[in-house]
């Protein structure tokens, strides 16, 4: 098997889709897989570029890529959507995330710090506390 240097990982709520490709391009890796297996998957496979859509657990899953020595990246929608074939299947979604170099470097996204992220959510709390406070008074 050749060596895999680039991972487009899909994410979902339980089932998570990877494709993996060579130096060349070919796909040698295509797996559905929950997210604990996924970690097993990719703690075994040598460091290597994994690229995903932000979304809420894109950056909790990066973080934990980025601590088995893979160089974890997280693109924003937008450049990802010009890859889709469609907007059918994880395995489409997958490809869109990972193998094309440039969407690896465009829409690149800061993978944000637990506390960071623990902000934004009280943040976002507090913002919407404050909304139903508002609506609720005469």
């Amino acid at each position: 098997m050749s060596e895999i240097t680039t991972v487009g990982i899909d994410l979902a709520k339980s089932v998570l889709s990877a494709h993996g490709v060579d130096t060349h391009g070919k796909a040698v890796l295509r797996k559905t897989l929950s997210r604990s297996k996924l970690l097993e998957l990719m703690a075994q496979l040598p460091a290597c570029r994994v690229g995903m859509e932000a979304c809420s657990g894109a950056h909790e899953l990066a973080r934990v890529l980025l601590a088995l020595g893979h160089d974890a990246r997280i693109m924003a929608p937008k450049f990802i959507a010009p890859y889709r074939k469609n907007q059918k299947g994880a395995w489409r979604r997958a490809t869109s995330s990972g193998p094309e170099r440039s969407a690896l470097t465009k829409g690149r996204i800061r993978i944000r710090s637990p506390s960071a992220t623990a902000h934004r959510c009280q943040a976002a709390t507090e913002k919407e506390a404050s909304n139903e406070k508002e609506l609720n008074t005469p």
